[in-house]
């Protein structure tokens, strides 16, 4: 009986090592080009780039603000804190943004006229 006598493990293991690592590249390559095409011909678009708009946004303290979004036909008003998102308005894109700062001041109006009916009520 003859034995084979024995070999060199680095000798053995580098082809398949090379051949794992070449078989990774050509897998991730493929997955890049079909990204890419798809990317190419709008099948896959981000969803939230063509919906959602900022259209405005405001700090009213250190970790809040006041945001415009539009979304389709509408305009929406959130409070954004560190903590939640809240919808505080929503009013049709036709107004717009001057449209909200006419309703800003109407109610700005309106509560200083019940102040003023307040004072006027104690004395």
């Amino acid at each position: 009986m003859m034995q084979t006598p024995p070999s060199s493990g680095v000798q053995e293991t580098l082809p398949g090592m090379l051949n794992v690592a070449t078989g990774l590249l050509l897998v991730l390559g493929l997955i890049f080009a079909a990204a890419w095409l798809l990317r190419k011909t709008g099948r896959f678009a981000p969803l939230a780039a063509d919906q959602i708009k900022i259209v405005s946004s405001r700090s009213v303290g250190s970790r809040e603000k006041l945001v415009i979004v539009e979304v389709d036909d509408r305009h929406v008003l959130l409070g954004v804190t560190s903590a939640s998102i809240n919808k505080l308005y929503d009013f049709p894109v036709a107004n717009g943004a001057a449209g909200f700062a006419g309703l800003v001041e109407q109610a700005g109006q309106v509560e200083s006229n019940s102040l003023d009916a307040e004072e006027g009520s104690r004395a």
